[in-house]
């Protein structure tokens, strides 16, 4: 079986177009997709995290705070990860030629969408990435994900400048 085609998406347009050149590039070589999304942890603070009222809390009421807390981050996770998965999914139904057949999805919780997409990329036949456009002194400041995966990725990568892309 031929090694995978990774390509980092994010809910973009260029995200959608690299989606789209990745597609056709494994459906022409008969190779797996690999979809990868990197989701950040939720911003919503935990309402658990606290004792509640005024006063000192004891053992059992800070395990069961505890307890309660952890639910609440579980839950929370699993919202954000299922949103980040029906991203993928939303995106893979917006391609013109079809769903392709065989395609992984995969959302990584993290804050460096560029260190995700080198571990996913390990092993992986190319790896594929749509450019903003930031180029210029807003490219030298932000640090792309595109220049940090040209000068670190385990694998060939294709960046993809859309139609729209400046």
């Amino acid at each position: 079986m031929p090694s995978p085609v990774v390509v980092g998406v994010d809910g973009s347009q260029p995200a959608q177009d690299a989606l789209a050149w990745a597609a056709g590039y494994a459906a022409e070589r008969d190779a797996p997709l690999h979809v990868v999304t990197v989701y950040g942890p939720t911003e919503e603070r935990n309402p658990h995290s606290m004792a509640q009222g005024g006063g000192i809390a004891g053992a059992e009421e800070l395990k069961a705070q505890a307890q309660l807390a952890a639910q609440w981050r579980e839950q929370q996770d699993k919202w954000t990860y299922d949103r980040a998965i029906g991203r993928i999914h939303r995106m893979l139904d917006a391609l013109e030629g079809g769903r392709p057949t065989d395609v992984t999805p995969v959302a990584v919780e993290g804050t460096r969408p560029s260190r995700v997409l080198i571990e996913a990329a390990r092993g992986a036949d190319l790896l594929v990435v749509g450019a903003r456009g930031r180029g210029g002194f807003a490219g030298l400041v932000l640090g792309s994900v595109s220049q940090q995966l040209a000068s670190h990725a385990p694998c060939p990568l294709t960046i993809v400048r859309g139609v729209d892309t400046p």
